[in-house]
């Protein structure tokens, strides 16, 4: 028995929260341990001739006094925060805990009590702090959220409530950020954000452009900033509207697109109007030259000669109408106006309706054909791809020596039908491949304007082709020469048959 009441006291005295013992009929102090002591500012024996309640500020004394009474018929208060006032003034914030306890006829309180002004101090720092991160939160410039492991919103701003169209209290801990990202983005951002949090060593993107849909499936660009917090599997987001930016930048970039347009239409026109003048000049100076001396009344022309002047005149005027074709057909590209008059047909249909054209063209050349799948159907302008076949033949005749083979080929590739025009000419330079289908290029190679034309064949050959729904490119051959293809689009068997039906 002496042993238990050894370690009674010893846990008494020893204890580092103040302990003390109230009488429950008159309210004075019965026992209490140094701690307590400490606590109030007050020995055992000026305690003992205290009433609990006057341990109180002068103020709350009235108030402590109903809370004692309470307590002593209750029996027991489980935590209260409340202040005590040293004998010198100092008010100190403690921490109780209380119950009732009876022995024989008599009832005590018994109160365990704990200086709390660190935590209260460090309480009040953590809510001032609170309050800062809280203010700056939502007075940032940006929406701001923070989320969670889950990807759901723990913290949102009103600028982020705004930008999604909800409430603060209908995100916070009920939607996901998932749910705002336009679908083609959310795989991508999904992905590094679980990455980011389960591996925050690596250097996972943090800035991101992607597409925000709002409750009202309004859409929004967005620029993204986001980074993780240290120790903790959540994520700070920062979002930008840049809608309105984007739309500045395109019409900017429309602005740019119409002003180099203009540009460039001044600079075709200057060309056309420069390289048309002279390409005119020299067939009607030719035929008025002809003309003149055939119209000459001191001069008996023999026949042969006659013939020759007439067979020149021809020609020239034939270069003439080719040039007006060609202008004409330019105007129609540009406008959008080339009217293709499409019917169901082979390439080896084409080659048929130009053969008598190809052998005039061609007449100090050999011409190879090789028409692999040349029966695959087509729908085409027949007349049309073969302006094409002429215009790159053309091209071949004017940069290839007399005698040199032009190869015409076709074969099926997918769902398109190639057609390649191969020479031994001289081959087209390097930097002139990307620019050899442009309105009025010519060759670097060409010399001192030999075969100069207008540079238009080529420009109108893509359009062209283009306008059948297939692409034409140009490359050199390995040894030596150009190469220039074109695809077309095959008829599919179902379509045809779709098509009589």
């Amino acid at each position: 028995m002496e042993k238990n009441l050894e370690k009674y006291y010893l846990a008494f005295y020893g204890a580092i929260d103040g302990i003390v013992f109230i009488d429950c009929s008159s309210g004075l102090v019965k026992d209490c341990n140094l701690a307590f002591e400490r606590l109030v500012g007050r020995t055992l024996e000026e305690l003992k001739k205290t009433k609990i309640w006057q341990l109180r500020p002068v103020a709350e004394r009235r108030l402590a006094k109903k809370m004692f009474e309470e307590m002593a018929y209750d029996g027991a208060r489980e935590l209260e925060e409340l202040n005590i006032e040293r004998p010198d003034g100092t008010i100190v914030p403690v921490e109780l805990r209380i119950k009732r306890i009876s022995q024989n006829d008599d009832a005590f309180l018994v109160s365990i009590a704990r200086d709390i002004s660190e935590k209260k101090l460090i309480r009040e720092a953590l809510i001032e702090s609170e309050k800062t991160y809280r203010t700056i939160f939502e007075t940032a410039g940006v929406a701001m959220a923070i989320d969670d492991e889950n990807t759901f919103i723990k913290l949102a701003n009103a600028r982020f409530a705004k930008l999604t169209g909800f409430e603060i209290e209908e995100l916070e801990g009920k939607k996901s950020w998932r749910q705002f990202v336009a679908p083609k983005y959310r795989a991508e951002i999904y992905g590094n954000s679980h990455e980011r949090k389960a591996n925050p060593e690596k250097n996972m993107p943090m800035c991101y452009e992607f597409e925000l849909i709002d409750r009202y499936k309004n859409k929004r660009a967005i620029l993204l900033n986001c980074t993780s917090i240290p120790d903790r599997k959540m994520t700070v987001a920062s979002l930008l509207d840049i809608t309105d930016f984007k739309a500045s930048e395109e019409e900017a970039r429309k602005a740019k697109n119409i002003a180099e347009t203009y540009r460039i239409s001044e600079k075709v026109k200057t060309e056309l109007l420069s390289v048309v003048s002279h390409e005119l000049r020299t067939p009607l100076t030719s035929i008025k030259g002809l003309t003149d001396s055939l119209l000459r009344k001191d001069v008996n022309w023999d026949d042969n000669t006659r013939n020759d002047f007439l067979e020149s005149i021809r020609s020239e005027t034939g270069k003439l109408s080719r040039l007006i074709d060609d202008l004409l057909d330019t105007t129609k590209l540009e406008r959008n106006l080339l009217k293709l008059k499409r019917r169901k047909g082979t390439i080896l249909q084409v080659i048929e309706a130009i053969k008598i054209d190809m052998e005039c063209l061609t007449e100090k050349h050999q011409v190879i054909y090789d028409l692999q799948d040349g029966q695959s159907p087509l729908f085409i302008d027949k007349m049309r791809i073969g302006q094409v076949i002429l215009n790159i033949v053309g091209n071949s005749v004017k940069y290839s020596p007399p005698s040199s083979k032009i190869k015409i080929s076709s074969k099926t590739s997918g769902d398109h039908l190639v057609v390649t025009i191969s020479d031994e000419g001289q081959g087209i330079s390097d930097k002139d491949i990307p620019h050899v289908f442009d309105y009025f290029y010519q060759d670097s190679k060409n010399e001192k304007g030999k075969n100069k034309g207008i540079g238009l064949g080529l420009a109108i050959c893509r359009g062209i082709i283009e306008a059948q729904g297939g692409e034409i490119w140009a490359e050199n051959a390995v040894n030596i020469g150009a190469i220039v293809s074109f695809s077309i689009p095959l008829v599919k068997t179902q379509k045809v048959f779709g098509e009589k039906k």
